[in-house]
């Protein structure tokens, strides 16, 4: 191995373990912590009994369903090909103008 694989080796192997290290610290005591805290809320004299305190208009607006059916009959009928479309408006062309196809 070159002086480079073993340097990119040690360093890929130093991260590893400071992840673990992280994540062994937060399993350990972060959630524990956070578990407790959270109870600690849950048991306070703070309980919420009447939600309509909190509510907030969306102002979220509605489209018209008309606009929408319109909307979505129009995409279905996007893929049908109009009659004078490709080869079959160039093989009237042709005919029209008295050229054989053959």
């Amino acid at each position: 191995m070159s002086k480079q694989n073993v340097q990119l080796n040690v360093d890929v192997e130093n991260y590893v373990s400071s992840v673990k290290q992280k994540s062994e610290d937060l399993v350990k005591n972060g959630f524990p912590a956070k578990i407790t805290k959270l109870n600690t809320i849950l048991d306070t004299d703070f309980q919420l009994k009447d939600f309509c305190n909190f509510h907030q208009p969306l102002n979220i607006p509605c489209p018209d369903a008309e606009a929408i059916t319109r909307g979505l009959q129009n995409n279905c009928n996007s893929h049908e090909v109009s009659p004078k479309a490709g080869k079959k408006r160039k093989f009237e062309e042709e005919k029209r103008k008295g050229w054989s196809t053959k």
